[in-house]
């Protein structure tokens, strides 16, 4: 265990002292020196990045464990010791797990994420139309992702897309191919992905040249 020898000397005596066989006694002492150990290792990384506030775990192991102690043997201040050791190791492991799970970096934020709800809204065009002109939507902030436009035929819904809009980052698309082309009457839907492509929301409509 880590410390100075005399001291080594005198929590082995004060742990044969807490047990009630020589058995149990020993067992004690093992399980203390492998739980020194580790903490002595735990409390080095963490003395230097000043995480360490032995005066804490010291206080609260009096304050609850002080009064067993006394009813064992009387050996209050020896015992108390031996305890504020073992809580020290156990306190220094958690704060050591702690620190591991808040260290920068240790959670990655979702890199497809949007901002807003997710909710998608189409605004034009709907219902009947004159000519097949800007299409709008509303929806969310797609942050590091995407929207993106399909134009169906209206009659075959199913059959691959006719027309579309890709790696669009406002609510609006003009169609830069000529229209005159599509059908009387189309379904259109909007599409969010994220940046990793997968679907995060959509919504589709239908339109028809009057």
């Amino acid at each position: 265990m880590t410390g100075r020898p005399e001291d080594h000397d005198e929590l082995l005596r004060e742990l044969r002292s807490l047990a009630d066989d020589p058995a149990e006694a020993e067992e004690l002492i093992r399980t203390a020196g492998l739980l020194d150990t580790i903490g002595a290792e735990e409390r080095e990384d963490l003395e230097a990045v000043g995480e360490m506030e032995p005066a804490s775990w010291e206080h609260r192991v009096d304050e609850i464990l002080g009064t067993k102690a006394r009813g064992r043997n009387g050996g209050a201040d020896a015992t108390a010791r031996t305890l504020r050791v073992l809580a020290g190791i156990a306190a220094a492991a958690a704060v050591l797990l702690l620190a591991l799970y808040l260290w920068p970096g240790a959670k990655e934020e979702d890199p497809g994420s949007v901002l807003g709800d997710g909710k998608i809204e189409l605004v034009a065009p709907a219902g009947d139309v004159d000519a097949w002109g800007e299409f709008r939507w509303t929806g969310p902030d797609p942050g590091r992702g995407r929207y993106e436009v399909l134009i169906y035929r209206g009659d075959d819904p199913a059959a691959p897309p006719i027309a579309r809009g890709t790696n669009l980052k406002e609510l609006r698309w003009v169609p830069t191919e000529d229209t005159g082309a599509w059908p009387a009457e189309i379904l259109w839907e909007v599409r969010l992905l994220d940046q990793t492509g997968e679907l995060e929301a959509s919504a589709d409509a239908r339109a028809r040249l009057r």
